[in-house]
This record gives C-alpha cells, sequence and structure tokens, in this order.
C-alpha cells in the first residue's frame, strides 16, 4: 500500500493581465464616481454611497476576471448594479430622512457582506460553470 501523498501541479499560464491593468480598471471607475458627483452636485451621503458602490464593484470586476469574455457576466454583473442602486437609493432616502450618517465599520461590513453576496452568485453563475 501507497501511503505517499501525491500532487500533480499543473503549469500556471502566465497572463497578460497584471497589476498596471487592474489599477486602470479602478482609476477609470474612480474618475467616473468623481465625475458624477461632481456634476450632479451630491451630497456627503450620496458620495458616501457612490464611493462604497466603486469599490464594491471594482473588486468584482477584477475578482470575475476569468468570465470577461462571457456576455452572461456583463449582463448579470449590470442586473446586480441596477438591484445594488435600487436598494442604495432607499437606504440613502431613509438615512437622509432620519438625520443618520452613513459610515463607519457598519457600512464596511454591509460593503463586505453584500460583495461576497453578490460575487457568490455571479462566480457560481459566470466562472464555475466555465471550468
Amino acid at each position: 500500500m501507497n501511503t505517499k501523498a501525491t500532487c500533480k501541479l499543473e503549469p500556471v499560464v502566465k497572463s497578460e493581465f497584471g497589476f498596471w491593468s487592474g489599477l486602470a480598471i479602478v482609476a477609470v471607475i474612480a474618475a467616473m464616481v468623481w465625475a458624477l458627483s461632481t456634476l450632479f452636485s451630491l451630497g456627503p451621503t450620496w458620495e458616501d454611497a457612490l464611493f462604497t458602490t466603486a469599490v464594491i464593484f471594482s473588486a468584482l470586476i477584477l475578482t470575475l476576471r476569468p468570465a470577461w469574455s462571457s456576455r452572461a457576466l456583463w449582463r448579470d454583473l449590470a442586473a446586480a448594479l441596477a438591484a445594488h442602486l435600487f436598494f442604495l437609493n432607499i437606504v440613502v432616502r431613509v438615512f437622509v430622512a432620519n438625520s443618520i450618517k452613513m459610515g463607519g465599520p457598519w457600512r464596511t461590513l454591509a460593503a463586505i457582506v453584500e460583495g461576497i453576496l453578490i460575487l457568490s452568485i455571479l462566480w457560481r453563475r459566470n466562472v464555475s460553470v466555465r471550468h
């Protein structure tokens, strides 16, 4: 009986995508958020909400790199963004109406939970079926 553990390692395929490409994506999304907040003269609560959205969706786009060639990914990502913005609109209106500040550790926790939830759905629908 052979009790030695064996491991077969597959060669890693070198990708053209790297740090600078990821940084460019984040920079473009940050520029879009800045342009929206400047163009529409948004208040601090909406600026915080847009910043949180940019952070969540930048991370999602970079993480879902294996499925970028799939149209279904971009359709699902657009649907997730639309749902996120719909619920965000409700949350921001409630916070503004009740003079509650949006921020701090609770916003960070909510962003992490939401990001993981969206990522798990999009990964299962778009990445795991491709491999």
